[in-house]
């Protein structure tokens, strides 16, 4: 790894292979699948049937210049850290069409004129970026139907179409330019046994559109590879070791309790709402693996994206950790906005340092943090968390240039129409920090730490 030198913006080559990354002064683009964002292909009332188709938050937007060293970009010793090529093969299986192509080096901030527009050409694309996920954000709550819920909890339900309607959104993330949707599966998780980071960790890190198009080539009748539905997710989480110096920042803790958390989730495959007939591949964007660590520019893109890669996902996962402060940091206040305004579950998960063991205890959580959680009105034992305002007086910014993003990111929110259907149902619309709560949903803990439970009973008897 090289220094990296602080500064204000820096720009790298254009795109991670991508053929629309954006240019000033290009012309917007329209995605393919705009008019289908928020449908569901061939969905009815007894299933979703398939449509015939082929087959840092902390302290990054102080933007660093990495000065390269000699090896080539992506071929880094950590890049392949504890795998070989043909453990890694064997490991994703047929997810390995989906790994992200080696990104260009980034290239190095000038001085003088020629680093002033390369500043200005970069803020420019940030702006026209922003206008474009702001229009993809308005066309997906235009064209958006809810889930048909009691249907899809059928054991023998067709899963088809959330294969396509994932698909569809992700489409049209990629057609948005910019940095293309990356996620990371809890294969990958367990494997290395920490959070991978990219480009470093370039091997376990996916596009999730060729994942979603890789998924859809191989699934049965039944909308399923493997026996499991693919479903993309968003996890929201305090970095554990923020710092000004990016070499020294890292979201996980030394022993990769989050890692361990996520690997586990993705392992069980559970999701309450469909237990006991479904199960789910989780796939996980996390900051660490889908934005570019590296290159400023990608990295500067990536986080004006954000609105657009949360509105592709279908849940957000959030960690309540007992070394992090989650609640105050300005980043997870946005996140808990954008994952209220554009996931279609209408449930933040909850997952804490004692998963998958023992249970939420709500009533301990409202009383150990009232300004965050508070009792469910309508479910006895239910828990809910409040919106907060990420420009509140209690909100934690690592570093004051992120407020620029923060801005940005709220306007997105407050300009568009909400997806999730509790935010539709339950605030006409719009977002009283303080007062907006959405429901937590902790029965996945509680079934995952069933299962657990289970197993010790299991090997005690053996044992006896």
């Amino acid at each position: 790894m090289g220094q990296k030198i602080a500064c204000e913006a820096a720009c790298c080559r254009q795109g991670e292979g991508d053929a629309n990354e954006l240019m000033v002064g290009s012309e917007a683009v329209q995605p393919a699948h705009k008019q289908k964002l928020g449908s569901i292909p061939g969905a009815n009332t007894t299933a979703l049937a398939a449509p015939n188709t082929s087959a840092p938050r902390q302290g990054t937007v102080a933007l660093e210049v990495a000065v390269q060293d000699d090896s080539p970009a992506g071929e880094k010793a950590g890049e392949l850290e504890r795998s070989s090529e043909a453990d890694i093969a064997e490991l994703l299986g047929w997810r390995q069409a989906a790994v992200v192509p080696r990104p260009p080096a980034p290239v190095v901030l000038q001085l003088g004129l020629k680093g002033f527009l390369q500043r200005k050409r970069l803020v420019a694309d940030g702006h026209q970026l922003t206008k474009r996920v702001t229009s993809f954000l308005g066309d997906v709550a235009a064209n958006h139907q809810d889930l048909p819920m009691a249907e899809l909890m059928k054991p023998g339900a067709d899963w088809s179409g959330f294969a396509h309607l994932q698909l569809s959104r992700v489409q049209a993330v990629s057609d948005l330019g910019g940095p293309r949707m990356k996620i990371v599966s809890w294969r990958s998780l367990a494997h290395l046994g920490r959070l991978p980071k990219f480009p470093d960790d370039r091997a376990h890190v996916l596009d999730a559109e060729e994942l979603l198009k890789a998924f859809i080539a191989g699934m049965d009748s039944k909308g399923k590879v493997e026996g499991r539905i693919a479903c993309l997710s968003m996890f929201s989480h305090c970095w554990e070791r923020p710092d000004m110096d990016p070499l020294k920042a890292h979201p996980d803790t030394p022993d990769n309790k989050k890692a361990a958390a996520l690997a586990h989730y993705g392992k069980q495959g559970v999701c309450p709402y469909f237990e006991p007939h479904h199960k789910f591949d989780y796939y996980f964007w996390f900051d660490f693996a889908g934005v570019h660590q590296t290159c400023s520019r990608q990295k500067y893109l990536g986080i004006v994206k954000l609105p657009a890669i949360v509105a592709a996902c279908t849940e957000m996962v959030f960690y309540w950790s007992s070394t992090g402060d989650y609640e105050p940091r300005a980043w997870t206040r946005i996140e808990r906005m954008l994952g209220f305004c554009f996931t279609i579950s209408p449930l933040f998960v909850f997952i804490s340092d004692s998963y998958p063991n023992g249970r939420v205890d709500a009533a301990q959580l409202v009383a150990d943090a009232p300004e965050v959680f508070v009792a469910d009105p309508e479910v006895q034992g239910g828990l809910c968390m409040l919106i907060k305002d990420p420009f509140g007086p209690d909100a934690q910014i690592t570093d004051v240039q992120d407020k620029e993003f923060l801005r940005r990111l709220m306007d997105a929110c407050g300009s568009s129409l909400p997806i999730n259907p509790q935010m539709k149902g339950m605030t006409m619309g719009s977002v009283e920090f303080g007062k907006t709560f959405i429901r937590v949903d902790t029965e996945h803990f509680r079934i995952d730490a069933e299962a657990e439970e289970h197993i010790r009973l299991q090997r005690r008897a053996l044992n006896s």
